[in-house]
């Protein structure tokens, strides 16, 4: 593999998916899914450094902002879903929020998540969060969305 195969692969990208060098792995048969391609990544020595999350609270609350838990049910095998007991430590860490709704939630997954989020008094939001073309109409960009007069309420309070 090259870097000018790389460069190729993440010019050629026409839309936000996995990166250029998963795909470039994955085209060349040394990654054969996104858990492999971590794997390998992990093995590898590379470290991909994530702000602690009660870091990311404080940030977003000293940039004047609220802290929203982005698509907490979204289980891809790689990342990480959040049950009630992690979410009840990120509202104590600050937490404001919970992207209830989202194309991949089920059904199911937003009505535990719109419970954990009335319980613990966090705001509850959604929307597409479209990454890669989605044959369903509500999984495209637009097609996801929450209550916001409830937002604009919490954001007032």
């Amino acid at each position: 593999m090259t870097i000018a195969e790389y460069e190729a692969e993440a010019e050629a990208q026409e839309r936000s998916e996995p990166t250029p060098l998963y795909r470039l792995l994955h085209k060349k048969g040394i990654a054969s899914d996104m858990a492999a391609f971590m794997a390998l990544r992990e093995s590898s020595g590379i470290r991909v450094l994530h702000t602690p999350l009660p870091e990311a609270i404080h940030a977003c609350h000293t940039a004047g902002g609220i802290a929203v838990l982005a698509h907490p049910g979204h289980d891809t095998g790689v990342v990480f879903t959040f049950d009630e007991e992690n979410i009840a430590a990120l509202a104590t860490a600050g937490l404001n929020g919970v992207e209830v709704f989202h194309p991949a939630h089920t059904r199911d997954q937003e009505q535990e998540y719109a419970r954990i989020a009335d319980r613990l008094g966090l705001v509850k939001t959604g929307g597409s969060d479209m990454h890669i073309p989605r044959p369903e109409p509500q999984k495209m960009v637009g097609g996801t969305y929450c209550d916001w007069d409830e937002v604009l309420q919490y954001l007032q309070r």
